[in-house]
């Protein structure tokens, strides 16, 4: 997401809002790195959230893993975040590279 980020600043200029992504807070390091991109960040803890989701265009999320039915294992707070933006009709968008797609399905029998 970060790379997506900082490569997007370069054809137009946005702003940024980044959870905290507790307990582990990576969240602090990506809106160090997007600052210091020249990107508008702000840092706000997960369960502020709901609150900011309405003033927001998109929701941008990474993932781990998309299995082959198209769910995901993604990080602390993306669940709460995606429920946020479907109250608001807000569109989330899932940034990921090709290697994490993955050929199984999460409660597959056949594992």
């Amino acid at each position: 997401v970060r790379e997506f980020l900082l490569h997007g600043r370069k054809k137009r200029n946005f702003r940024v809002v980044v959870c905290e992504s507790g307990p582990s807070l990576k969240g602090h390091q990506m809106a160090k790195e997007l600052s210091e991109g020249g990107i508008e960040t702000t840092l706000i803890s997960d369960s502020s959230a709901f609150a900011i989701i309405h003033a927001v265009n998109k929701v941008i999320i990474g993932t781990h893993t998309i299995m082959a039915d198209g769910a995901l294992r993604a990080p602390n707070g993306a669940h709460q975040l995606a429920l946020a933006a479907e109250h608001f009709s807000v569109p989330v968008i899932v940034c990921a590279p090709l290697y994490k797609l993955s050929p199984t399905h999460l409660c597959s029998y056949d594992q």
